[in-house]
């Protein structure tokens, strides 16, 4: 029989930064020193956001309304968010209150209530022991097996196969993740003596969406950031938020059974296999979603070697569940059930997230409702305009590639400043919008003379030259955009008031503009050297240049910004 071992809430397995210090720590020990802690760190981006939700979900927990579980604070409102914001030892010591109760069932194994685990989970009967099982190494798609030195080089498929055991640490670390990230595919189907569940699974919640975080100065704060008011996510249920319910609650409080067998969410289809259906009770269910129903499997020395998983829970029919910490895009299907909302930014190996700085600190939701924003930042958007929360913040995007159905290719965690400024008034939001249109339509010039010079060769039967300026020019412009956001941020409102602020603005504009067409000159006789130095090829680095310098005059005349400015 399976004997209680690894507490969640008293062993350590969360990385976090203490003081400027690595540290693995428990789950009471997170709670207890938040407002020490700087940020949950992990070699995969998809674990650290993982623990992030699963402590957000925790503290939805322990702030239910009183007739759920008594305690002081709530956080049905602003008022309420308000009232912890001031109150962060308080709003601490709840939380604690709330594990003790739920100490149980934080048990990674255990005979009963294994953490995020069917205890009794079946696999068909085979002469080979192993058959159904997975070595823990394929739960490692989401960590990674390089450095974190580059954004673009996280390929994870070496690990798949990895039958190196894993200590309860990083287990449980693995299981939270694979549980949000895991591949739809044809998987193995558990057993049952009066039937057969259907083998398909369905992708994870998170798999191929590109989540925000915001992140303050603490652990704390940065949860607190995230921790919408149930009230919020109540008036947008329309659009398909998870709306509150009195029966709100983690699945790690919940009987096992309920979810896997009958009457709970356990049903028979049309074609005699078994789903499991359950709607979505609100927030705290979301979070803690059981998309599969798994089980780990140990060795004599107690370390995790493999893991089986199964079909998990899925929304009733059609159902469409936002996620709100991720930004959408409505787009019609060709086919009757293709469309729907869809994450609006993806990881793309040939373009910087930085480049959706706009999109990303989006609040309206637009009247057509054909774009939807993270909830989190139009919550946090009203927090600062009523001065509840004030304070440079930062952006966290943690999202990965998919080059394949089967295959996550890369990973990303990318963080941006935010002055508060961007926070309180959209209208610096939309000077955002402004420079990157720059950008672009400097870039689309460059694409011109690239295609431009090409033509040229080919017709003066010269050998072709690799010119690519657009691919060039972009990765000059992270820092200058930085620099860019940072400057336009230090003013607030009242600048649109004081004609020197005023001044200062437009030069922030102008040296941006000079910034990118020095750089797209740059890059275009960096690229030109190349090409032989001929009749031909002089021609046709003339011809590139003239497209070039008529997409410079176009961005000036379009936005008559004065020539003030750095050059």
């Amino acid at each position: 029989m399976e004997t209680k071992e690894f507490n969640l809430q008293d062993e350590p397995w969360i990385w976090c930064t203490l003081n400027g210090e690595l540290k693995e720590l428990s789950l009471k020990d997170v709670f207890k020193m938040s407002q020490n802690i700087g940020e949950i760190t992990d070699v995969s981006p998809m674990v650290a956001i993982s623990i992030y939700r699963f402590l957000l979900a925790i503290m939805y927990s322990a702030f239910r309304e009183e007739r759920c579980w008594p305690g002081k604070h709530e956080i049905w409102s602003i008022d309420d968010w308000k009232n912890i914001h001031a109150d962060p030892d308080g709003a601490t010591k709840q939380i604690l209150a709330y594990l003790e109760t739920v100490h149980e069932r934080m048990w990674l194994f255990h005979p009963e209530y294994p953490f995020y685990q069917k205890p009794d989970l079946k696999l068909k009967e085979s002469k080979d022991p192993e058959d159904g099982k997975m070595p823990i190494g394929k739960m490692r798609m989401y960590s990674a097996n390089s450095s974190q030195g580059t954004l673009f080089d996280h390929t994870v498929e070496s690990d798949f196969s990895s039958t190196k055991p894993v200590y309860p640490d990083e287990a449980a670390r693995l299981l939270l993740a694979f549980q949000n990230f895991d591949i739809g595919t044809a998987g193995t189907a558990e057993y049952h003596e009066d039937g057969q569940e259907t083998k398909y699974l369905k992708d994870s919640l998170l798999r191929g969406e590109a989540v925000n975080f915001w992140q303050g100065g603490s652990l704390f704060q940065t949860l607190l950031l995230n921790l919408i008011p149930v009230h919020e996510l109540d008036t947008l249920s329309k659009f398909g938020y998870p709306a509150g319910d009195s029966s709100d609650r983690p699945s790690f409080e919940v009987n096992p059974g309920y979810f896997w067998k009958e009457p709970g969410c356990r049903q028979k289809t049309d074609k005699g296999d078994f789903v499991y259906i359950k709607k979505v009770e609100g927030i705290i269910d979301y979070l803690t979603w059981q998309s599969r129903k798994t089980k780990l499997f140990r060795n004599e020395q107690n370390m995790t070697v493999s893991f089986a998983r199964t079909k998990g829970l899925v929304f009733p029919g059609n159902e469409n569940m936002l996620d709100p910490f991720v930004i959408y895009n409505y787009k019609e299907g060709k086919k009757p059930g293709e469309g729907g909302w869809k994450s609006k930014i993806r990881l793309d190996p040939e373009k910087q997230v930085w480049r959706s700085l706009d999109v990303l600190l989006a609040r309206i939701i637009p009247s057509k409702h054909d774009f939807l924003p993270a909830l989190t930042t139009k919550f946090l958007s009203e927090a600062y305009s009523k001065e509840i929360s004030n304070g440079d913040i930062k952006l966290s995007l943690f999202c990965h590639y998919q080059e394949a159905n089967q295959r996550i290719k890369d990973w990303s965690q990318q963080t941006f400043p935010i002055p508060a400024t961007y926070m309180k008034n959209e209208s610096f939001v939309d000077g955002i919008e402004i420079v990157l249109n720059m950008g672009k339509e400097i870039s689309w010039g460059l694409k011109k003379s690239s295609q431009t010079i090409i033509e040229e060769l080919i017709a003066g039967k010269e050998k072709s030259v690799q010119i690519d300026l657009e691919a060039d020019f972009w990765p000059l412009l992270q820092i200058p955009f930085a620099r860019f956001v940072n400057d336009l941020g230090q003013y607030d409102e009242d600048a649109f008031w004081d004609d020197a602020s005023q001044l200062k603005i437009r030069e922030i504009f102008s040296n941006w503009q000079n910034t990118i067409i020095s750089l797209a000159r740059d890059v275009f006789n960096r690229a030109t050297t190349k090409i032989r130095f001929n009749a031909s090829g002089i021609n046709a680095t003339i011809k590139g240049q003239q497209v070039l310098e008529r997409s410079i005059a176009k961005l000036k005349s379009k936005y008559e910004i004065d020539n003030g400015g750095r050059q």
